[in-house]
């Protein structure tokens, strides 16, 4: 079974890097723009990348690591829970 890389643009975490979790893209059916989600648009944006897929791919091929979030979007403190917003860092 393979890994995953960040999807974010420059970043090098993959699975099995300590004290790193990793994300799938959010779907949510409630609010469509264009191909994607909103959520799913904004995390496409903050990836910085060009990534040309449908968001069934996206949901289950791409990640994105727990560095790129801020501390208060987490439930816990392992950091492999997130709320239902989030609020990326650079």
């Amino acid at each position: 079974m393979g890994g995953y890389s960040c999807a974010v643009k420059d970043c090098k975490n993959v699975t099995g890097t300590k004290g790193v979790s990793f994300f799938r893209f959010p779907k949510d059916p409630k609010v469509i723009w264009i191909r994607f989600p909103f959520r799913a648009k904004l995390w496409l944006q903050f990836c910085n990348r060009c990534i040309e897929t449908t968001l069934e791919k996206l949901n289950n091929n791409y990640r994105i690591c727990s560095e790129h979030f801020t501390p208060s979007m987490f439930l816990n403190n392992l950091r492999n829970r997130l709320q239902s917003h989030m609020q990326f860092q650079q």
